[in-house]
C-alpha cells in the first residue's frame, strides 16, 4: 500500500490547475506592481493595497518580497508544490474546500492589485471575477463527459 495515494476524481484534478493558474497570475501581478525601486532595493516593495510590505496588517508572503524577487519566487514555488500536493491528497471534499479557498483567497490578492496598483476600480476584479468564474466552471463541469444519450442522439 502506497504511504501517500493521490486522488482519482476528475473535477479536484481539473480544478487544482485552475487553483494553480489564479496563484500564478496573483504573483505575477505581485511581481509586476512592485515600483522600481524594488529591483534594486527590495525594501521598498509595496502590496496590493498600496501600502508597504512593512506595514503591521497580512504578513504573508509579502516578507519574503523585503528579501528580493528570488526569495519571493522560492517561496512561492515551495507554497504552489504545497498547496497542488495538498489538494492532491486530500478526501474530495476536503480536496473542494482547500482548492476554493486557495482560488478565493487569491482572487482576492489580485483583485487588490487590479483595482487599487493598476487602477482598473471595481471594473478590473468583476471582469477577473467573471472569467475566473468561466474558468472554474469549464473545468469542474467539462461539457464532453455530462452529455445525456438523448441529446446525442439530436445530432
Amino acid at each position: 500500500m502506497p504511504l501517500i495515494k493521490f486522488t482519482d476524481d476528475p473535477i479536484v484534478k481539473r480544478l487544482r490547475w485552475a487553483m494553480i493558474a489564479v496563484m500564478l497570475f496573483s504573483m505575477f501581478n505581485t511581481l509586476s506592481g512592485q515600483p522600481q525601486s524594488f529591483w534594486q532595493h527590495p525594501e521598498t516593495a509595496i502590496r496590493g493595497d498600496g501600502l508597504s510590505i512593512h506595514n503591521e496588517t497580512n504578513h504573508t508572503l509579502e516578507f519574503y518580497l523585503g528579501h528580493g524577487w528570488q526569495a519571493y519566487l522560492l517561496a512561492c514555488v515551495v507554497y504552489f508544490s504545497t498547496a497542488f500536493l495538498t489538494v492532491s491528497i486530500l478526501p474530495r471534499t476536503a480536496a473542494l474546500i482547500a482548492l476554493f479557498s486557495f482560488i478565493l483567497g487569491h482572487y482576492f490578492g489580485a483583485s487588490n492589485w487590479l483595482a487599487v496598483r493598476w487602477h482598473f476600480g471595481v471594473a478590473g476584479p468583476s471582469i477577473y471575477g467573471i472569467v475566473l468564474g468561466a474558468i472554474v466552471a469549464f473545468a469542474a463541469f467539462p461539457a464532453s463527459e455530462n452529455i445525456d444519450p438523448a441529446i446525442k442522439r439530436l445530432r
